[in-house]
């Protein structure tokens, strides 16, 4: 199911993180992206994916820059086309008629 994730989803969230630090650097941990997730949560600009109440992915978008600020899928759940049901919510979020 995709659907916005809430406020008790952000351990969830974090776990997710926490597989793509090596590409993108420290995360979990760090205040300011702590912070930045508890906002776009708040703000409800977090679609994820969830299966038998578990997040096995999750997209932020940017509605003021119109954009995808970060999406990430649970490593185990790759090339299942979980990712693109995330895309196909978030295009439908994001206005199409803006660069």
């Amino acid at each position: 199911m995709i659907k916005y994730l809430e406020m008790n989803e952000k351990a969830a969230m974090l776990k997710l993180a926490l597989q793509v630090e090596h590409l993108f650097g420290n995360m979990v941990g760090v205040n300011e992206f702590e912070s930045a997730v508890e906002e776009c949560l708040k703000s409800q600009t977090v679609i994820g994916y969830i299966e038998n109440k578990k997040v096995f992915g999750a997209g932020i978008i940017d509605k003021e820059r119109n954009e995808i600020a970060w999406l990430v899928v649970d490593s185990n759940k790759r090339g299942m086309g979980i990712g693109q049901r995330i895309m196909d919510r978030i295009m439908v979020e994001l206005d199409s008629t803006r660069l």
